[in-house]
């Protein structure tokens, strides 16, 4: 076959599989990908590499999320002029930057994060979330000032609350005061975390998701922890074991292990040794499921 045949068969070989798998192309998206991009259609081909990198996400599988979306970025930079705006630039690199934070590879997840910022719409929620995420970034490296300065950014660029869409702003400013409660945990800042539990008690029952709520409370444990001297009370077990059951029916596995964890650990200064085993092992569970390694270390030492 010469070239132009090798293309237009592997056109309707793609066609017939989209055909066939209409109902569930996911399951088929990287072949479909494979025979469209092979066909010279742009359009498919990075429609299908994108299905593939967001189901890859989906299943933890991260190096191929990875792999996938990084293929989608150079399929619409090498033939956007032939294919117009197909995607949302800004929203594949921030979702290449969630996938490379998971693999813990922090220069690429920052670069991410940095380029979605230069091309998102100018409202104040997306430039506040990636903000936020790049101070996780710092977080990770135990670079404390530096998150803490981005995470102010973040806060500056929401400016005043969003009388247009108010859940959205409110979302994102509790996710930073939760993200800048963390930070001072590790720094030892307790006069921060109870600052931050302050302005977040007359807000996070009404305007919090329950998500958000779980992780409330899992700052207050954490700021028990340093209040107590790592010697928790009734209240800070309390807590704790609030965060892991206003979690337990919402699907984010990594913010589950973490959670998890911190109950075990709370659990363990508490001389509460047999719970303490069994949240640390159930941690360990859900980590190995969802790659988490930082937390399957945690859990195997403590």
């Amino acid at each position: 076959l010469d070239e132009i045949e090798r293309a237009e068969l592997h056109g309707a070989t793609g066609m017939a599989l989209e055909r066939i798998h209409a109902a569930d192309p996911a399951t088929e998206a990287v072949s479909l990908a494979l025979h469209f991009t092979a066909a010279g259609d742009w359009a498919r081909a990075i429609r299908y590499r994108l299905l593939a990198a967001e189901s890859a996400a989906r299943t933890f599988a991260h190096d191929q999320a990875v792999e996938h979306f990084e293929q989608v970025m150079v399929l619409e930079a090498t033939h956007r002029r032939f294919v117009g705006a197909v995607i949302d630039v800004a929203t594949v690199q921030e979702s290449l930057g969630d996938e490379l934070l998971m693999l813990r590879r922090w220069a690429a997840a920052g670069a991410r994060f940095r380029t979605s910022l230069d091309l998102v719409a100018a409202d104040r929620v997306a430039p506040a979330r990636l903000l936020r995420k790049l101070a996780r970034v710092e977080e990770r490296q135990s670079r404390y000032v530096e998150a803490t300065r981005r995470l102010q950014s973040a806060e500056a660029a929401l400016r005043e609350p969003d009388t247009d869409a108010p859940s959205a702003w409110w979302h994102e400013w509790i996710d930073i005061q939760i993200a800048l409660s963390f930070v001072h945990y590790w720094q030892g800042n307790l006069p921060g975390m109870t600052a931050v539990d302050s302005r977040l008690d007359p807000v996070f029952e009404a305007w919090g998701t329950p998500i958000q709520c779980s992780q409330v409370h899992a700052a207050r444990a954490r700021s028990g922890l340093r209040q107590t001297g790592y010697r928790p009370d009734a209240a800070t077990i309390a807590s704790a074991e609030r965060a892991v059951a206003t979690l337990q029916d919402h699907p984010d596995e990594f913010l589950l292990a973490e959670t998890v964890f911190l109950l075990g650990f709370t659990q363990l200064w508490a001389d509460r040794f047999t719970e303490a085993g069994e949240s640390l092992e159930r941690c360990l569970r859900i980590s190995r499921r969802v790659g988490d390694l930082a937390h399957q270390l945690r859990s195997l030492v403590y």
